[in-house]
This record gives C-alpha cells, structure tokens and sequence, in this order.
C-alpha cells in the first residue's frame, strides 16, 4: 500500500516538474521575442498561440495532420515489424547479423535529404514519409532489440530448460520481460525521429495536404507565427501518439504475461 502511494506521488512529483519546465521554457521563448522584437524573427507565444488556434478553425489543418500523421505510422508499423523479425533472426543466427550489417549502417549514416530524393524518384512524391519514416525507424529497433537479445541471461534460460518451459512459452515467460526495457526505449525514440525525419522530407518533396508542405509555403511567404503554430502541432502529435502506443503496449505486455502464465504453451 505505501509503495503504491509513494509511485503516487513521485509520478505526480515529475508532472508538477515537467509543467514547471515548460512554464520556463515559455517565459524564456517571450522573453527572446521581447529583445528580438521582429515577429518576422522570433513569434512570440500569444503570436504563436492565436497562429495555433487559427488553425483549429480550418479543415486545411485537419487533412494535412491526417495525410501526415497516416503516412509516418505506416512507415512506422514497417519499420518495427521488419526491424523486430531480422533482429531476432540476427540474434540467433551470426550470418544474418553479418549480412544486415551494410544496410543498417546506411540506414543510420546516410541523410534524411540523400533518402528522401531517392524516394522521390523511385516512389514518387506519395509515399514519400511512409519510406523515410522506414529508414529511420528499422535502425533505431534493430540496434536497441539486438543488443537485448545478445544480453539476455543465459541462466534463466538453463532454468527455463529445468522447468520445461520452451519454445513461445519461454520467449514471452522468461525472454520478453529482459527485452521491455529495450524495447520501450526503442520504440520512445523511433516515434520521434520518425515525424523529425517524415515531415522533413514533406518539406522537400512538399506532396499535398500535408504538413511539409503547410512548413514549406509558411517560410516562402515569411509567415513565422504559422510556422511556429505547425511545428508545435508536429510536436504535440508525436507526443501524443508516442504515450498512445506506450500504453498500448503496455496493455500488450499485461495480455501475453497472462497469456504466458495461464493459458501459454510450450510448444
């Protein structure tokens, strides 16, 4: 009871932290504005605020978060489901590990700009964010879930063998639980960079009705406020999705614990 009450409040500590962090963020950012003085510049936060709230109260808004926002999550759901299968390939066969090498090393060197112009000429403007949201998503997994394979103690898997518990049964019982940590900072990460890098590659492409596009004509015709407003939308987006999935995962984790203990199986 008391250690629930003391999560309680340490969680409720790092909230009042966090809303403290911001509010000096926000008085910082005014304060820039205040000596800047040129809207041109630096917006400031009421500039930036009624920027926002204009774009509420278009449907221009809506459909480009929507064409983006579908888009980087495809290429998101790609990118894990591909990364989670070759790195557990990779983690229980060396050749694969070795064979993946090259390409993960592209993948993390190479310019979001080099691959975003490679995917306008294969792909075309349309699935562009889908394709670098991909590129940088599968790196990010792969390198995090791999080296949570490569440490995963050796002797809870002697004891699993001693308790009979083998094959899916072992892997969610005994493996999935040394992995979640692994797993959640992989996935934390990869939503971020993900928008980063598909609204990046918007703005060079500028396909319709997405936000890109929206940054793209906000800077050629000078409007800062606007620009200010659709990134802090970019922002607000990630974060939000970013604590979705986390929960859903965790909602996952709960299910196949369940699952494993109750009605798993060893085959």
């Amino acid at each position: 009871m008391q250690d629930n009450t003391s999560s309680k409040l340490n969680k409720s500590m790092k909230i009042k932290e966090k809303a403290m962090a911001v509010a000096v963020a926000l008085f910082l950012w005014q304060i820039m504005a205040m000596i800047f003085d040129e809207e041109l510049i630096l917006a400031s936060p009421y500039a930036t605020l009624k920027a926002f709230l204009g774009l509420l109260g278009t449907s221009l808004f809506y459909i480009s978060l929507g064409h983006t926002v579908g888009k980087i999550l495809l290429g998101f759901l790609l990118g894990l489901i591909t990364a989670v299968v070759f790195a557990v390939l990779s983690g229980r066969i060396r050749i694969i590990e070795t064979l993946m090498y090259p390409y993960i090393a592209v993948m993390k060197s190479t310019p979001v700009a080099s691959f975003a112009i490679l995917s306008l000429i294969i792909f075309g403007i349309g699935k562009l964010s889908v394709f670098i949201s991909f590129v940088v998503v599968v790196p990010i997994i792969y390198t995090n879930l791999l080296n949570g394979i490569k440490g995963l103690d050796d002797k809870l898997s002697e004891m699993a063998e001693v308790f009979m518990i083998k094959g899916l049964r072992k892997a969610l019982i005994i493996d999935l639980p040394q992995l979640s940590g692994y797993i959640d900072s992989a996935v934390t990460l990869a939503i971020g960079t993900a928008f980063k890098a598909g609204v990046a590659a918007e703005v060079i492409g500028t396909p319709n009705h997405s936000i890109g596009k929206m940054l793209y004509e906000a800077k050629i015709y000078l409007e800062t406020p606007e620009l200010f407003a659709w990134t802090i939308s970019i922002i607000l987006i990630s974060v939000l999705v970013e604590k979705a999935i986390s929960l859903m995962i965790g909602v996952i984790y709960k299910l196949i614990k369940k699952y494993a203990l109750f009605g798993g199986t060893n085959k």
